[in-house]
């Protein structure tokens, strides 16, 4: 019973061999072909349909409450998932490819060496309050907060190169540049850190970088917690839900000028468990 086991399996892995020697590879056209039954495929080789303003977007969340709301520190996904909505970076990832691709970056530049990167920002940025942003935020963010080791940023491991950090430096409100001690194989992801407002975070922390750690904790108002992000939080009810709505701010418009995002409320609701779900 083995032995013929055995001869069945080289058999078929002998198959491919026989049906194409000595003959012409056939070519079969890729057909998109969704994997849920039931929904359509995404065509992603043409454009979309430009969206509308309007609509509530409604996701539930088990396992617990936000532990804090300073993404600098922030680690459970029940935390997490709601700040990732309020910030953005020089590059993101392309939904499609997951190539780079610039987000808050207008331009760039690297040396012949791959050692200094050198991003010029998009004009106009601001925080969710309004004030500029700028690359003074970036840099300031990465040397007060992320690199210093008492600060408690979980950020600090991905900004060394073979353990060494890289330098920082402002050139001017709307360019920053980046050496590194080394090659390092994914730059763009590198300075597209986690920044912060400096004209917030600076007067915590000048005399005692662990206030940090506490700062934008559960028990504050949300609506003073400041972001470059699509969404802004509106509203927290323990147990029960985290309400976000769009910045006002937000740096990105589609193809008509209409601002982004679409959606009017992005809603979190807590639930204790996958059942009540």
């Amino acid at each position: 019973m083995k032995q013929t086991l055995i001869l069945l399996i080289a058999f078929l892995l002998l198959v491919p061999a026989f049906t194409f020697a000595g003959g012409s590879e056939e070519v079969v056209e890729e057909v998109a072909v969704s994997s849920f039954p039931g929904l359509s495929a995404v065509d992603r080789s043409g454009d979309f349909e430009i969206g509308k303003k309007g609509g509530r977007f409604v996701v539930g969340s088990f396992g617990s409450d936000p532990k804090s709301f300073n993404y600098g520190i922030a680690k459970e996904t029940s935390s997490t998932d709601v700040l990732s909505q309020m910030y953005s970076a020089a590059f993101e990832r392309s939904q499609f490819d997951f190539t780079w691709q610039p987000d808050l970056a207008e331009s760039w530049t690297m040396s012949d060496d791959q050692k200094v990167l050198t991003v010029k920002l998009k004009s106009g940025l601001k925080w969710s309050d309004g004030t500029a942003f700028t690359a003074e935020d970036i840099v300031w963010t990465v040397e007060a907060i992320h690199l210093n080791p008492d600060s408690g940023s979980r950020y600090r491991s991905g900004l060394l190169v073979n353990g060494e950090p890289a330098d920082w430096e402002v050139i001017d409100d709307r360019t920053f540049k980046v050496t590194f001690p080394d090659v390092y194989a994914d730059p763009f992801s590198f300075v597209s850190t986690l920044y912060m407002p400096k004209h917030i975070l600076e007067p915590v922390v000048k005399d005692d970088i662990t206030a940090f750690a506490s700062f934008w904790g559960v028990d504050t108002d949300v609506t003073t917690v400041v972001g470059n992000g699509a969404f802004v939080m509106s509203e927290y009810i323990p147990n029960q839900r985290v309400v976000m709505k769009p910045n006002p701010y937000y740096h990105l418009k589609d193809e008509k000028g209409t601002q982004l995002p679409y959606l009017d409320e992005f809603v979190y609701v807590l639930v204790e468990d996958q059942n009540t779900e």
